[in-house]
């Protein structure tokens, strides 16, 4: 279950990069260089946030889960049930 959730990340981040290619050739070829510039400093933000939030989910992983599927109850990470 988990690379599934891997998987559909990296599945986002390359059709993200892909739309942002196809909109920068887009207005590349319309030739307005201030709207290019303001573009390119769009995604520069951008890829900047994607490279930032990807790093995050390699260093941190996601908490464990606080509530046991298995026993179908509230355990802390220890183990112990909490009421």
């Amino acid at each position: 279950m988990k690379n599934v959730h891997y998987y559909t990340y990296w599945g986002y981040s390359v059709a993200a990069f892909l739309v942002w290619g196809m909109v920068l050739v887009i207005f590349w070829a319309q030739g307005n260089a201030t709207t290019i510039q303001s573009l390119l400093l769009v995604f520069l933000g951008w890829a900047i946030a994607w490279l930032s939030t990807s790093i995050a989910r390699i260093v941190y992983p996601p908490p464990k889960r606080w509530f046991n599927l298995k026993t179908q109850s509230w355990s802390a990470l220890t183990g112990r049930e909490t009421s």
